[in-house]
């Protein structure tokens, strides 16, 4: 059995394309969005692997270029 953990996505904020590496819990592949905290610097969420919450802001998906796991 295989276990993504981690997603390298890219989303649109407003007219810009953004691309970074975030936990699988993120993204929302059925509905197309990437979750994102709503703070300054998201550093402590994705290195505590925070699932998202109510007030984190949602952004369009555009794709997936890799996933990384562990088996």
């Amino acid at each position: 059995m295989f276990f993504r953990m981690w997603m390298r996505a890219v989303w649109v904020e407003g007219d810009v394309e953004v691309e970074s590496t975030v936990p699988e819990t993120w993204v929302n592949l059925c509905n197309k969005f990437v979750w994102w905290p709503p703070v300054v610097n998201a550093e402590n969420f994705l290195k505590e692997r925070r699932e998202p919450a109510e007030k984190w802001r949602k952004f369009p998906l555009v794709k997936i270029k890799l996933t990384s796991g562990r088996e």
